[in-house]
């Protein structure tokens, strides 16, 4: 019986052995397949160290443990969430891809730098956009402050999937841990109410009138405590660098870390109960009932060794409510009063993120003349007038800068026109039989960096005669 047992089972682990080829061969085929389903490996590093609030100090560091640094997907709103209040985790629709540390990869000790391999991402997410967010500790709960990269998008990998990227690659990129972090705890706070129900029931306790203090106690248990309200801030950036008049980057160096309070005067206003952006008055104040919530200065939030930049990164804290619209205006001086020249972003509402980016807002430059009524002067003398050509985004000092678009070869069967899209403008293709009434046809398309446009007809009426023209607005 027991040979007949051994004999059955030596007889199935033969089978079992027959059948090696097969898998030998699967084996194979998923060693070809694997290349095509294979995740991109990234090592991601930095050739300019990452600093502390002061901006002078590298964050420390070793290749075994060092301060905190994030990798982080920016979600469908692609702008960088400020992190969680409660855990520093990513906030918002943002995602951690990869956690690692200052000195990664490095024999170098405290020099604020990092090499990291095998950060792993799927093929579908190239080209996704993200960033890396960095403290200053070990831990979120040992920070007090942490830094943000730029954005930039997930590469692709070579025919090994393998890719590398440099986040912090210029001195003036952001590499300082300039934003204040304080973890919060899920703490609770009572109600006013519940606060009056405990005051009686202490005044109670000491008339000794344990009943009523019971009763009270009680009351209070049943309306419950409130969650505390997590407060954000509203951060306002330059990504691409404003420039004077003379087409250089506006000056101005880092006052928190410098001293230096002479860069270019930023204001970040709210346009008031009108709900528009009112033109400044002659010297420069805010106009209509617009109101300025904060002012920065070029150079805010920069390395301290950057002095031209037209850069900034600053905060509104307490933010504006949801729903309230603001906008950027920028001098080309420390001052109203030492101004000349003057810029101005398209407005943006208040809708829960927390980027303001004033450079997708269309704020590239101080064009605009203090003291002058835009609406009546044409600087460059080419039949626009200034506030026309602030609302256009082109320069009023630049006679060959104007609103075009080109060529306007038309494909069989279509009818639209091409124009040169600017950032922070809106865009809406009109027709019109007479050149007379005018109608919007197709839909308003918003710009946030240049680019071409073309602007199509969707129903062309049957006529043999049709006139087309774009409007652009500022919002």
């Amino acid at each position: 019986m027991r040979r007949g047992r051994w004999g059955m089972m030596s007889g199935t682990r033969r089978r079992s052995h027959s059948r090696l080829p097969a898998w030998g061969v699967l084996a194979v085929w998923l060693g070809l397949a694997g290349p095509a389903l294979a995740s991109v490996d990234l090592t991601l590093y930095n050739t300019e160290p990452l600093l502390r609030e002061d901006g002078l100090t590298p964050l420390s560091g070793t290749a075994s443990h060092g301060s905190l640094v994030q990798v982080i997907l920016a979600g469908n709103n692609t702008l960088p969430d400020a992190p969680q209040p409660t855990s520093g985790a990513p906030g918002g629709d943002d995602v951690l891809l990869f956690t690692t540390h200052v000195g990664a990869g490095l024999p170098l000790t405290d020099a604020g730098l990092l090499v990291q391999s095998s950060i792993l991402y799927n093929n579908a997410w190239i080209g996704t956009n993200a960033y890396v967010r960095f403290w200053n500790a070990e831990t979120v709960a040992g920070a007090s402050f942490f830094g943000i990269s730029d954005l930039f998008a997930l590469p692709p990998g070579d025919i090994f999937n393998l890719a590398e990227l440099d986040f912090v690659p210029l001195p003036s990129s952001p590499r300082i841990t300039d934003t204040p972090f304080t973890l919060e705890g899920p703490e609770t706070i009572p109600e006013p109410s519940a606060l009056l129900w405990v005051g009686l029931a202490i005044l109670l306790w000491v008339k000794r009138r344990a009943w009523w203090a019971l009763v009270s106690l009680l009351a209070v248990m049943v309306t419950g405590p409130v969650q505390a309200q997590d407060l954000w801030r509203l951060d306002v950036t330059a990504r691409v660098g404003i420039r004077g008049a003379d087409g250089q980057w506006l000056p101005g160096r880092n006052p928190d870390v410098t001293g230096d309070t002479t860069g270019c005067l930023v204001q970040i206003l709210d346009v008031g109960s009108n709900g528009v952006a009112d033109l400044p008055a002659l010297n420069g104040s805010p106009g209509g009932d617009d109101v300025v919530l904060t002012t920065t200065v070029v150079g805010k939030g920069m390395a301290p060794n950057v002095s031209l930049s037209g850069r900034f990164a600053s905060a509104v804290y307490p933010p504006p409510a949801v729903g309230r619209r603001l906008f950027a205006r920028v001098f080309n001086a420390p001052t109203m009063a030492a101004a000349t020249r003057w810029g101005q972003s398209a407005s943006f509402v208040v809708d829960g993120v927390t980027v303001m980016d004033v450079s997708a807002l269309g704020l590239e430059a101080t064009t605009q003349i203090v003291g002058v009524n835009p609406q009546v002067v044409d600087t460059d003398g080419d039949g626009r007038t200034d506030y026309e050509e602030l609302v256009a985004n082109t320069n009023p000092a630049d006679g060959q800068d104007v609103l075009a678009g080109g060529p306007w070869e038309i494909p069989a069967g279509l009818a639209g026109l091409t124009v040169a899209g600017r950032p922070g403008r809106e865009y809406v293709l009109q027709r019109s039989a007479d050149m007379i009434h005018w109608e919007d046809v197709g839909p308003t398309v918003a710009v946030t960096t240049a680019t071409t446009l073309w602007l199509q007809d969707p129903n062309p009426p049957p006529s043999s005669q049709m006139f087309y023209r774009v409007r652009v607005r500022m919002p």
